[in-house]
């Protein structure tokens, strides 16, 4: 909640409490095909937006920016995986 609270987001406690809903429970759907292609689009935005908000690397600097560069393209890669599971969801029984 700390690091939420830095961020000037607006209620980072609920945000904090919602940002964990999201990961334990919206990957669950991609085992399923029904959810298959809603939660990799759910997980899309959640990557992008934590990309965009939590990992500014240009304002960090030293080893911090490189941690917060790895991050940041680990969340557009995860995007492009994400991305194909939803455009490409299984069709076997």
């Amino acid at each position: 909640m700390g690091f939420i609270a830095s961020k000037r987001l607006p209620f980072p406690t609920l945000a904090a409490v919602g940002a964990g809903a999201v990961e334990l429970i919206v990957p669950v759907g991609l085992f399923f095909r029904r959810t298959e292609s809603w939660a990799a689009f759910f997980l899309t935005a959640y990557c992008l937006l934590t990309a965009v908000l939590f990992h500014d690397y240009r304002a960090a600097v030293g080893g911090a920016r490189a941690a917060q560069k790895m991050n940041f393209f680990k969340n557009l890669a995860l995007v492009g995986a994400l991305l194909t599971i939803a455009a490409h969801p299984r069709r076997d029984a």
